[in-house]
């Protein structure tokens, strides 16, 4: 007997060690296989989402559905895993089943016909769960904003000042709180759902066991066939409640890559769409001859009345043209009208005689590229930021950046400034996200957007509102330097200032998606109309 032990030692050693291995080899395989998955099916979706139409991209819908397909690869490895995982148990049902023979032949037949209610009373469940989650998603996203908005760095100065914190989480306590009593009460009936499932499974096995224990007494059955029963019974309970969790789970991870597919097969769509002619795409006119046309166009947000009507002028090659107007004339819809990022609803827009429909949408933004008010503030080193304007600028690492170019559109727009006043030039890491890093003030910031716009050489600049940042004087002088350098190419100018205004060629007055007035600054002064009156109005403040 002693001679023995070690080899029991041995063998208990061995299958808990065997067990242990195996089972973070499992746990590996699965996080590599999910990463992988992840990894892939992620690079698909992000670089669908950044090819759809930008009025696509700025709906609300479309943001529910690009949170709803977040960490594709997670839930297409966890459907794979929750589906091996219901085989499994549903294996394991069938075979326990099959040894309920001994009693009667058709009591295997009975105990999975009466999984049939368990399945469809559970889908049911979770498919009210997965509509709840649906219906939930933007008041999910508003949630996430308000808590962004108290853990944002750049926000804080203006909450505390305000004193909205408090506001704050009380909205957000009030939000949580709706979504986890919709989700409790959803929960509580989809259990509701599944107690018939529990109860017949119950009285099945009661029902079992009774017969069995009604079979002892004549010697139909023994005391150790009666035992093993009364275990088989009790292993058919646990892997059906063990079916009932991996079915809940691969529903849900099934809706859950159901809501993937749907965001994939949106973009599909829009890209077939959008791509849908076999025209051969041509080039933009290099250089222009003619000029950008607007016949005639119109534009309109979805659910809002025209914004754009009937707009008709020609940009010609090397002009310097500014857009006036109030807020929401239609000046910035314009903008994006002449990037491509907007198509119109009606009229045509052409670069020398050429339709934009038939444009290559590359060599249409490598040739007009622009600077916006709402620029980004990308936070890497100062010559990675302004570089970032041309991708074709770094080497072939990547990450380095050709200086040379770098200072030349730097000197254009003002970033050389900035880079003189940092401790470490070009390469000190600006913004508040790498360590070290050096924030800059708003108007440094919109001098590096500025030189991101240069640093492209494109035929056509637009600078939409880029010097908002920036006093009135270093406005007039930047702009002067700037339209000095940037003669014999076409420059789109918007400012609210129109002491800016003065240096173009021509202006361009809109109000209420019409052109009104079209001239020189000082024909227009003299016209006594819409651009006098905001003239005049302005300089009251400077008198």
């Amino acid at each position: 007997m002693i001679s023995i032990l070690p080899w029991v030692g041995a063998y208990i050693i061995g299958a808990v060690a065997s067990f242990s291995l195996m089972s973070r080899i499992r746990l590996t395989i699965r996080e590599r296989v999910s990463q992988k998955l992840n990894y892939s099916i992620e690079a698909t979706r992000l670089k669908m989402a950044s090819n759809l139409p930008l009025l696509t991209m700025e709906a609300s819908e479309t943001q529910n559905m690009l949170q709803r397909s977040s960490n594709p690869g997670m839930k297409l490895s966890n459907m794979i895993y929750n589906l091996l995982a219901t085989i499994l148990c549903v294996i394991q049902m069938i075979t326990l089943s099959f040894f309920f023979t001994s009693l009667s032949h058709w009591l295997p037949v009975i105990l999975l016909i009466l999984q049939i209610p368990v399945l469809m009373l559970t889908s049911k469940g979770q498919k009210l769960s997965l509509a709840l989650n649906y219906r939930q998603t933007e008041d999910q996203r508003r949630a996430g904003y308000l808590d962004s908005l108290m853990n944002g760095r750049n926000e804080q100065k203006e909450i505390r000042l305000l004193g909205l914190k408090d506001h704050l989480v009380k909205t957000w306590a009030s939000q949580m709180t709706q979504l986890r009593e919709e989700s409790l009460a959803l929960r509580k009936k989809a259990i509701l759902l599944e107690y018939p499932g529990v109860a017949l499974n119950f009285i099945a096995s009661t029902v079992i066991l009774l017969f069995a224990a009604l079979m002892l007494p004549s010697q139909k059955l023994t005391a150790g066939l009666f035992v093993a029963l009364y275990q088989g019974v009790a292993q058919f309970r646990v892997a059906y409640i063990s079916f009932t969790i991996t079915y809940r789970e691969l529903l849900k991870t099934t809706g859950e890559v159901g809501f993937v597919r749907d965001f994939m097969q949106l973009g599909h769509s829009l890209l077939q769409n959008s791509n849908g002619d076999d025209r051969a795409r041509t080039s933009f006119p290099e250089p222009l001859v003619e000029g950008i046309e607007f016949d005639n166009v119109t534009f309109r947000y979805p659910g809002s009345n025209s914004l754009l009507s009937g707009i008709s002028f020609r940009l010609k090659p090397g002009e310097h043209v500014a857009l006036v107007g109030e807020n929401g004339s239609g000046k910035s819809t314009i903008v994006k009208l002449l990037l491509g990022l907007y198509s119109p609803e009606a009229g045509t827009i052409r670069a020398d005689r050429q339709c934009y429909e038939e444009i290559d949408i590359q060599s249409l933004r490598q040739n007009i590229t622009a600077a916006f008010q709402d620029y980004s503030n990308i936070a890497l080193t100062l010559s990675q930021s302004v570089a970032s304007g041309n991708p074709q600028v770094f080497g072939q690492d990547g990450w380095t950046p050709d200086m040379a170019v770098v200072e030349q559109a730097a000197a254009l727009g003002g970033a050389d400034e900035v880079a003189n006043s940092l401790p470490g030039g070009w390469t000190q890491p600006i913004g508040k996200i790498l360590d070290g890093a050096v924030d800059l003030s708003g108007g440094q910031w919109q001098r590096l957007a500025l030189s991101r716009a240069l640093i492209r050489h494109s035929q056509v600049l637009i600078l939409d509102e880029p010097t908002s940042a920036l006093d009135p004087k270093a406005e007039a002088e930047l702009y002067a330097r700037f339209m000095q350098i940037m003669r014999g190419r076409t420059v789109i100018v918007i400012s609210h200032r129109l002491g800016s205004a003065r240096m173009a060629d021509r202006i361009l007055v809109l109000k209420q998606g019409v052109i009104v007035e079209e001239g020189h600054h000082n024909d227009l002064v003299m016209v006594n109309g819409e651009y006098s009156r905001m003239w005049k109005e302005q300089s009251k403040w400077y008198n």
